[in-house]
């Protein structure tokens, strides 16, 4: 399984055009996955951990080298999700020329929800709040902006062009234009009205 993301830019702090794929796409290990409702801790050798919404698209027949228009022949699912990264860390190892995927990936560090119809997704009008204990402290007051089919299909059209795309990966994409840095004791939400949809803490 291959987890790929296309947020590369965003989290190394670099301003960059929505299409430009081949240098915000990177893989992650599948290690890195984290199930809705568990904690993430900040070890003693972190400084720290920022976050971005993803909305994590789901392959499900396998295939290489189509075009954007029979992209969506290759999809059908997606999920909520949530990646963590510390970045200054990041950073610091990219320094030493460590790959980016390695750079990134520590156990844990993406945490998705429950994978529905796409269509399901794009009909709901689905929150971000972060808080400590039962007190908000971050909420986004407009819903979390869904890339475009076109966008979807071009960027897994794209990645099909460099990679075999197999049943069972993933592709992220960014639902932010930027990390935002998060405590521990700290929870993560994304939901629907009163409906939770995903919920990661932070120790």
């Amino acid at each position: 399984m291959k987890v790929f993301c296309t947020d590369f830019d965003l989290l190394v702090g670099i301003p960059s055009a929505e299409d430009s794929l081949m240098t915000s796409l990177y893989l992650r290990g599948d290690h890195t996955l984290l199930n809705s409702g568990k904690r993430v801790m900040i070890t003693s050798w972190m400084s720290g951990l920022s976050y971005m919404p993803q909305l994590v698209v789901r392959i499900d027949r396998a295939g290489k080298g189509f075009e954007p228009r029979f992209a969506e022949r290759y999809y059908r699912r997606a999920a909520w999700g949530v990646a963590l990264a510390d970045r200054q860390l990041v950073l610091d190892r990219l320094s030493q020329r460590m790959d980016p995927g390695v750079a990134y990936s520590f156990d844990g560090s993406l945490a998705v929800g429950d994978f529905c119809p796409i269509e399901e997704l794009r009909s709901s009008r689905v929150t971000l709040l972060e808080t400590e204990g039962a007190t908000p402290l971050r909420e986004s007051s407009d819903p979390l902006p869904l890339p475009s089919d076109d966008r979807i299909n071009e960027v897994v059209s794209a990645t099909a062009q460099l990679y075999l795309l197999k049943t069972g990966d993933c592709i992220c994409f960014p639902l932010g234009d930027e990390y935002k840095t998060i405590e521990g004791g700290h929870y993560l939400f994304i939901a629907e009205g009163d409906q939770e949809l995903l919920r990661i803490g932070i120790e």
